[in-house]
């Protein structure tokens, strides 16, 4: 008897079937992800803050986002359509 199918069955196949598997269990979502996003509509403002470095010093950058979506909606308009 040959060695080769031997080898196919040993290590080829479940080789494939854990291809297979972690593909399928990695596979995303279709409905989007499960956590919520964003934050929900009310009062105040929502502090983000930001900041990046490079070799000379970094820069630090606080914004800050209305909740009231249409405050937002007017915030993020061009300044020449206000």
């Amino acid at each position: 008897m040959s060695d080769v199918p031997i080898f196919l069955l040993l290590v080829f196949i479940p080789g494939i079937l854990m291809v297979v598997g972690y593909v399928w269990w990695n596979w995303p979502e279709k409905n989007g992800p499960k956590a919520p996003r964003g934050t929900a509509p009310g009062q105040g403002d929502t502090l983000v803050e930001g900041g990046g470095g490079g070799s000379r010093g970094g820069v630090s950058t606080v914004t800050r986002v209305s909740k009231d979506p249409q405050q937002y909606a007017r915030e993020m308009m061009p300044r020449g359509k206000k």
